[in-house]
């Protein structure tokens, strides 16, 4: 169900995907599909980065990618000096996989917007695609021009995991956190699942 937010300022705009995203996280845990540990990953906060074209953007960012880009510092909150908030601003399910998208949407990086979409519809499993979102709000954090996608009518799940691992590994302890968000928020699908616990085990 899509549900209209009037936008007032970065502040309002943060404040209700925080809210939103928490009520879909509790709810979750609630019903024991997520660990309750889930809520220190989905905290969220502004970050100002550098587009890969050199232009400075805000946007908003899981907290713990954050500190993954700078473990030394923890991240302050701080409103970015000017940023454009679309009006009215909609969003369909509160989830990690929709901010990102909204995010950017909002931005106006409708190739990156596009490949992702279209890679997300592509993917069969939910753990997946909230590690695909994940590493690649990391990728755009850091100002990197990659950007993880298929650009085939089909996907191989196992095939994008190993991408997305390898791309991950070259990121310090950056495979490890994005492991154990992915693991606590999908917390009640792992019993059909046990080969993830074992990796993300080892990934430490």
């Amino acid at each position: 169900m899509r549900k209209e937010i009037s936008i007032t300022s970065p502040d309002n705009y943060l404040a209700t995907i925080q809210f939103r995203l928490d009520e879909m996280t509790n709810n979750n845990v609630d019903q024991e599909d997520s660990h309750e540990e889930t809520l220190r990953y989905h905290t969220l906060t502004w970050v100002n980065a550098a587009s890969s074209n050199g232009k400075k953007i805000a946007f908003i960012a899981p907290v713990f990618l954050v500190r993954c880009l700078n473990p030394v510092t923890r991240p302050a909150y701080v409103l970015p000096p000017s940023c454009e908030l679309p009006e009215p601003f909609t969003t369909d399910i509160p989830s990690l996989c929709h901010i990102l998208l909204n995010e950017l949407q909002r931005l106006g990086m409708m190739k990156r917007y596009e490949g992702l979409k279209n890679t997300l519809e592509l993917i069969k499993q939910n753990w997946l695609k909230e590690k695909l979102v994940l590493a690649n709000w990391y990728l755009l954090m850091s100002g990197e021009n990659y950007w993880i996608y298929s650009n085939q009518s089909t996907c191989d799940d196992n095939v994008l995991d190993s991408e997305i691992t390898r791309c991950l590994q070259a990121h310090g302890h950056l495979h490890s956190e994005i492991d154990a968000c992915v693991f606590f928020s999908h917390f009640g699908c792992w019993s059909t699942t046990p080969y993830f616990s074992d990796n993300l085990s080892d990934s430490d």
